[in-house]
């Protein structure tokens, strides 16, 4: 079958690189309309850095297999993942890279059930999943992919419907999100991922995917406009070293701590990202069912001022 030729472990490996560039060229952008969930300008950032992770890992290796191709991908996301984007984002990368690995060629309607499979899983991570997000984009696109691929399209058509799809629901994102409708935008991780199906597109049409220069436009800072929430104060992200703990036993037992909670499994990691007041009882708490790496904390009210800053002088 042609098609099946269309797909290797090097084309994988470029989707993603042309992903990252475009991350990196308007991580900006993506910074300056990051409203939710709360207004602290990382989205863009995150979101690179998770995809940077991803390339690290496939630079290490000379390997051109599709199946050792995507379980980098899956283990350089993961452990490279920040922010609620970032998260999320490696749990749909996850999703995607092991469904791909149970079939032994890949055509289109096995890319685009590992695509909808990505899309399941980035939705289980999230304890309260919002609609008008990232999440929203990524379910939109992985269905219309999956219908396209159905039909009988081929893999550019296939993707060129599935990224029509993000970017119709990534325009909608207001009308699901009051938040993003006061302030003007659509949602940043939305956005992030309408970014990172441009670059897969650019690989199957033999487009240049070499690094691009970050975006130098004018950037409106919707950000400066917005109230951060003020309803918790750290942006905490750790990992648990725990072969026993499951994602959902932790997603149940760190909702009393605080909000935005995304919680992703891997192996024998916990990969946590919670907003709270308490980050010290609640690292604590969390010792009990393994030893505690990867720490960051941050201050989200001290992060908008920074970032504030930053862009004024900029």
């Amino acid at each position: 079958m042609a098609t099946l030729q269309l797909f290797s472990g090097e084309t994988l490996s470029n989707m993603m690189r042309a992903s990252a560039n475009l991350l990196k060229k308007y991580r900006r952008h993506l910074n300056a309309i990051n409203v939710f969930p709360v207004a602290d300008g990382d989205t863009g950032a995150n979101m690179y850095l998770t995809v940077e992770a991803i390339i690290e890992e496939l630079d290490g290796t000379d390997s051109s297999s599709i199946a050792e191709t995507a379980s980098l991908i899956a283990r350089g996301s993961f452990m490279g993942a920040t922010g609620n984007s970032g998260v999320i984002l490696s749990q749909f990368f996850g999703g995607f890279s092991n469904s791909m690995n149970n079939f032994e060629n890949i055509g289109p309607e096995e890319f685009s059930q590992a695509f909808v499979d990505g899309a399941a899983k980035a939705y289980e991570a999230v304890l309260n999943p919002q609609e008008g997000t990232i999440l929203t984009v990524i379910r939109k696109s992985a269905e219309a992919a999956n219908l396209a691929a159905k039909n009988g399209s081929g893999f550019i058509e296939m993707l060129n419907t599935s990224y029509e799809a993000a970017q119709g629901t990534l325009e909608k994102t207001p009308d699901l999100l009051p938040v993003l409708k006061k302030a003007g935008v659509v949602d940043a991780g939305g956005q992030g991922f309408v970014y990172i199906m441009e670059g897969w597109l650019k690989v199957f049409r033999n487009e240049d995917i070499t690094v691009t220069n970050e975006a130098t436009e004018e950037i409106e800072v919707v950000v400066r406009d917005t109230e951060v929430d003020d309803e918790y104060q750290f942006c905490t992200e750790f990992i648990i070293e725990s072969e026993d703990l499951t994602a959902k036993s932790a997603r149940e037992m760190l909702a009393e701590f605080g909000g935005s909670l995304v919680v992703a499994k891997n192996a024998d990691m916990i990969r946590v990202h919670i907003h709270t007041n308490d980050p010290k009882n609640t690292i604590k708490h969390c010792k009990q069912f393994g030893a505690i790496s990867r720490l960051k904390i941050d201050d989200m009210s001290k992060q908008h001022r920074e970032f504030l800053f930053v862009e004024e002088a900029a």
